[in-house]
Protein backbone atom coordinates (compact mmCIF):
# COMPACT_ATOMS: atom_id res chain seq x y z
CA UNK A 1 0.00 0.00 0.00
CA UNK A 2 3.18 2.29 1.05
CA UNK A 3 4.41 1.88 -2.59
CA UNK A 4 0.71 2.33 -4.58
CA UNK A 5 0.75 5.84 -2.34
CA UNK A 6 4.13 6.93 -3.05
CA UNK A 7 3.93 6.06 -6.96
CA UNK A 8 0.93 8.31 -6.92
CA UNK A 9 2.48 10.97 -5.19
CA UNK A 10 5.70 10.78 -7.88
CA UNK A 11 2.88 10.96 -10.51
CA UNK A 12 1.19 13.65 -9.03
CA UNK A 13 4.84 15.80 -9.21
CA UNK A 14 5.41 14.74 -12.67
CA UNK A 15 1.89 15.73 -14.01
CA UNK A 16 2.33 19.07 -11.66
CA UNK A 17 5.66 19.41 -13.46
CA UNK A 18 4.48 19.53 -16.99
CA UNK A 19 2.25 20.68 -16.95
CA UNK A 20 3.78 24.42 -15.62
CA UNK A 21 6.54 23.69 -18.07
CA UNK A 22 3.77 23.46 -20.61
CA UNK A 23 2.05 26.83 -19.53
CA UNK A 24 5.62 28.52 -19.13
CA UNK A 25 6.15 27.45 -23.22
CA UNK A 26 2.87 28.62 -24.44
CA UNK A 27 3.57 31.82 -22.39
CA UNK A 28 6.47 32.33 -24.15
CA UNK A 29 3.94 32.77 -27.61
CA UNK A 30 2.41 35.57 -26.11
CA UNK A 31 4.65 38.17 -27.94
CA UNK A 32 3.62 36.45 -31.46
CA UNK A 33 -0.17 35.91 -30.30
CA UNK A 34 -0.03 39.97 -29.18
CA UNK A 35 1.08 41.55 -32.21
CA UNK A 36 -1.78 39.94 -34.06
CA UNK A 37 -4.59 39.32 -31.71
CA UNK A 38 -6.33 40.25 -28.66
CA UNK A 39 -5.70 38.30 -25.13
CA UNK A 40 -8.76 36.32 -25.15
CA UNK A 41 -7.07 34.97 -28.71
CA UNK A 42 -4.47 34.18 -26.27
CA UNK A 43 -6.29 32.61 -23.71
CA UNK A 44 -8.45 30.55 -26.01
CA UNK A 45 -5.21 28.96 -27.84
CA UNK A 46 -3.42 28.11 -24.51
CA UNK A 47 -6.71 26.46 -23.24
CA UNK A 48 -7.00 24.46 -26.43
CA UNK A 49 -3.29 23.38 -26.48
CA UNK A 50 -3.70 22.24 -22.54
CA UNK A 51 -6.93 20.26 -22.82
CA UNK A 52 -5.32 18.16 -26.04
CA UNK A 53 -2.44 17.46 -23.76
CA UNK A 54 -4.38 16.76 -20.79
CA UNK A 55 -6.42 14.15 -22.97
CA UNK A 56 -3.32 12.65 -24.40
CA UNK A 57 -1.80 12.40 -21.17
CA UNK A 58 -4.84 10.66 -19.83
CA UNK A 59 -5.28 8.33 -22.41
CA UNK A 60 -1.81 7.27 -22.19
CA UNK A 61 -1.93 6.80 -18.45
CA UNK A 62 -5.83 5.35 -18.22
CA UNK A 63 -6.60 8.05 -15.85
CA UNK A 64 -10.42 8.91 -15.74
CA UNK A 65 -11.25 12.92 -15.73
CA UNK A 66 -14.54 12.70 -14.96
CA UNK A 67 -15.68 13.03 -11.15
CA UNK A 68 -16.59 10.03 -9.33
CA UNK A 69 -19.60 11.66 -7.27
CA UNK A 70 -21.02 14.44 -9.13
CA UNK A 71 -22.58 15.57 -6.10
CA UNK A 72 -19.42 17.22 -4.69
CA UNK A 73 -18.80 19.39 -7.84
CA UNK A 74 -22.13 20.57 -7.62
CA UNK A 75 -21.44 21.16 -3.95
CA UNK A 76 -18.66 23.19 -4.67
CA UNK A 77 -19.93 25.50 -7.36
CA UNK A 78 -22.93 26.26 -5.77
CA UNK A 79 -20.84 27.31 -2.53
CA UNK A 80 -18.76 30.09 -5.10
CA UNK A 81 -22.12 31.17 -6.21
CA UNK A 82 -23.71 31.30 -3.13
Amino acid sequence: MKELKQNRLMLAGILVFSAMTMIGLVDNLIKYIGEDGGVWQFHFSRSVIICIVLLIVSRIYKLQLLPNNFFFVYYGTSLRYY
